[in-house]
This record gives structure tokens, sequence and C-alpha cells, in this order.
């Protein structure tokens, strides 16, 4: 149960942190910047890009960070 509550408690910080760090992805994808936050959030994008909520719930949560 332990393991489970870990899980899903790194789901929610990894799902939060491209709040703050979206410029360093948005560059990494559009100005060659660091080849690390393409990868490391490519799950998060490929998730948006299969599910409509999903990528509204992201985009809403980023125009927080952006606007």
């Amino acid at each position: 149960m332990r393991i489970a509550v870990q899980l899903m408690a790194f789901a929610v910080v990894y799902v939060l942190s491209i709040g703050p760090l979206f410029w360093q992805w948005y560059a990494a994808w559009n100005a060659n910047g660091s080849y690390f936050f393409a990868a490391f959030y490519e799950p998060l994008r490929v998730a948006c890009e299969k599910s409509e909520t999903v990528r509204n719930a992201v985009n809403w949560y980023i125009n927080l960070w952006i606007s």
C-alpha cells in the first residue's frame, strides 16, 4: 500500500511540475533547448495527445503559470 501511495504522489508531482517548467519544455521542442526536458515530459505529451480531457486539464494548469 505504501508503494502505491508513493507512486501516486510521484505522478501528481510529475504532472504538476510541467507548470513551472513549461518554458524549459517549450525550449526543448522549439528552440534547441535541453533534450532532458523533451524526454522527461514525453509521457505527459503523449497522454495529452490521446485524451482531450487530459490535454484540457494540462493546458489549463500551464496557463495558470504562464499568464
